[in-house]
């Protein structure tokens, strides 16, 4: 049995151009709700690109969650996501360096390592890392109650 015909590249990337350009002011809006989060979780993962290693960037809430694809894992790509550094509040990420970078010190870090769906921790106690990974953190200074260590896969 054959899978049937199949969608021209070419039909796809149209559908895709115009269903972009019709939620540009949803993205907007959402990355704006991101901002003014009390509670913000930042990470990236690397995704293949045409056999090029890329970087897929989110910034998400428990409701909300925005995504950002760049040849860079580093601070180009976090600048150019432009949540991070409006953010001011508490950003919880797994301690990568980027994240620690002078022109986001508004914003207080939790940084919990890497976390499994079950992983559970007290609020300010750090969760499991991976071997050998630092664990920093830093108190809230909002009265915002800490996240508390759950970890989810979005």
């Amino acid at each position: 049995m054959s899978p049937g015909p199949r969608p021209s590249t070419g039909w796809i990337n149209s559908v895709i151009a115009a269903t972009s350009e019709q939620l540009a002011d949803t993205d907007v809006l959402i990355r704006t709700w991101l901002m003014l989060a009390h509670v913000l979780h930042v990470d990236e993962t690397a995704v293949n690109v045409n056999g090029h290693r890329w970087w897929l960037h989110v910034a998400a809430t428990q409701k909300l969650t925005s995504y950002f694809l760049h040849k860079s894992r580093g601070r180009t790509a976090v600048a150019e996501f432009a949540i991070l550094p409006a953010f001011t509040k508490v950003c919880v990420h797994d301690a990568l360096s980027v994240y620690d970078c002078p022109d986001y010190a508004r914003a207080s870090k939790r940084s919990v390592g890497r976390t499994s769906p079950g992983n559970s921790s007290p609020p300010g106690k750090p969760t499991s890392t991976t071997p050998g990974r630092k664990r920093r953190w830093m108190r809230s200074t909002s009265s915002t109650p800490p996240p508390t260590g759950r970890g989810r896969r979005i």
